[in-house]
């Protein structure tokens, strides 16, 4: 269905999850279900979309007992392929790859894409966007574009009247949702970058973003090394070698992100969870409670990251 089709019947049952290509507009939560609730969630999401693409018959649920379908994102990608009579993955890169490989088919149709380096390009402005947070206004976000590039006037006003188009929202130019599969975005735009990041990360983090774009940009990388420790890990290490002289405190919270117990990510957690400290301690003032409290949560995290990773001495004087 084209982004006209998917706006007019955005609010009808499963079918809201079209609302962009391949998502709807608000975020769904990754909550966990027993196996026997995948079944009719497959079934309902299945008619919707079969109902939305004016297919006629919805197809029955397949074998879903692999431990990924115990979370309705992916019943529901599961159920969109097949309704398209599409190959699915059973793993969760494969069924995010599988949804954002159609985001790409349904851009270049609808958007009218001339050329390839169109499409990395919007590509790349839905990740920043996903990253920061997007923009409220038109000035926002063209401002958010020039980041990534310099772009011609008539250029950057197609990009933004397409990322609208693809994905409506609240804001001029918004995230992708569901939460997951917008991490998956940033994490294959920036592989695309390079091992830094490049301009992507850049854009999110260096002196042109606020203290709001750069904690969002946090948050999201914290949810991707929770998700996916090994890409997540390596993003959440290149976006905390960029603060040099603190988080600032928008961005403490995103911290307390970061799963309490974790093999896969325990170097970068102790890391950030030092940073952290270290800004919360900047200029507190002893009959701040708040502030005090804050500082030792933090100091004894740090205190157990430290013995995580072997650091005992280190571990004692942080507690």
């Amino acid at each position: 269905a084209g982004w006209e089709t998917r706006k007019s019947i955005a609010d009808r049952d499963g079918a809201a999850f079209l609302r962009g290509p391949t998502v709807h507009e608000a975020a769904m939560e990754l909550e966990t279900l027993p196996p026997p609730d995948a079944g009719p969630i497959f079934t309902a999401a299945a008619a919707a979309f079969a109902k939305a693409l004016n297919i006629d018959a919805a197809p029955a649920a397949p074998d879903l007992t692999a431990a990924i379908f115990r979370l309705p994102l992916f019943v529901r990608i599961a159920a969109l392929a097949a309704v398209e009579k599409q190959p699915a993955a059973k793993t969760e890169t494969g069924l995010l790859d599988w949804a954002l490989d159609r985001e790409d088919r349904l851009t270049a149709q609808y958007g009218g894409y001339p050329e390839d380096r169109d499409k990395r390009a919007v590509a790349d402005a839905a990740a920043l966007a996903t990253l920061t947070g997007g923009a409220p206004d038109r000035d926002g976000a063209l401002a958010l574009l020039r980041r990534l590039r310099d772009y011609a006037q008539e250029t950057e006003e197609r990009y933004l009247d397409w990322l609208k188009r693809l994905h409506p929202g609240p804001g001029e130019l918004n995230p992708l949702t569901p939460d997951r599969l917008g991490e998956h975005l940033a994490d294959r735009q920036l592989t695309k970058a390079g091992d830094s990041g490049g301009k992507l990360l850049a854009a999110a983090l260096g002196d042109a973003a606020t203290a709001e774009e750069k904690a969002s940009t946090l948050t999201v990388l914290v949810r991707l090394a929770s998700a996916a420790p090994e890409c997540g890990a390596k993003w959440l290490n290149a976006a905390l070698s960029r603060f040099k002289d603190g988080l600032g405190d928008a961005a403490l919270a995103s911290v307390f992100g970061l799963p309490k117990q974790t093999l896969a990510l325990r170097e970068v957690a102790a890391a950030f969870t030092q940073l952290a400290l270290d800004t919360a301690r900047r200029g507190a003032q002893p009959d701040d409670i708040e502030r005090q409290n804050l500082i030792a949560g933090l100091a004894n995290n740090l205190s157990v990251r430290l013995t995580d990773i072997g650091r005992l001495e280190e571990a004692l004087d942080a507690s």
